[in-house]
């Protein structure tokens, strides 16, 4: 039986994001080596960023990346519970991504009040990040 693919934000959720440039890793969180460990015993860890190029075609700046955030994760002793690390365009398949970002809404499985609550969580996030995003998309743009 095959293990779920279990998505892992690097950024916010593994390491720090500390607003640098779109190649610079910030410093390893708190119990990430841990969490990522026991994830590792449910599934395929996959570790995965949205620091993605402008263009779908740019697969060299992806694989630099890529190959930046193995280092990384090696230098911080938490390659060992990564099988995969996604650096391109879109998302990897998954049974389930952790992101510091994410709002969860299901509702075919929970009715159209998750609706609601996904709206009322955008709209606080919204508000107390407009500008944090804005900082966010100066910093990250491809030098």
């Amino acid at each position: 039986m095959s293990r779920p693919n279990i998505c892992v934000d690097l950024d916010g959720v593994v390491s720090s994001w500390d607003d640098g440039t779109f190649f610079d890793i910030g410093p390893v969180l708190p119990q990430a080596k841990d969490f990522l460990a026991r994830l590792s015993k449910i599934g395929t860890v996959v570790v995965w960023t949205c620091r993605t190029t402008s263009s779908m075609y740019d697969n060299e700046r992806a694989r630099v990346l890529a190959g930046q955030i193995w280092s990384w994760l090696r230098k911080n002793g938490l390659a060992d519970y990564v099988t995969e690390v996604w650096a391109g365009q879109g998302k990897p398949y998954a049974a389930c991504y952790i992101d510091d970002k994410a709002i969860y809404c299901d509702p075919e499985k929970n009715g159209t009040l998750d609706y609601d609550l996904a709206l009322a969580a955008a709209s606080k996030m919204r508000d107390s990040s407009k500008a944090h995003i804005n900082k966010d998309r100066n910093n990250a743009r491809l030098r």
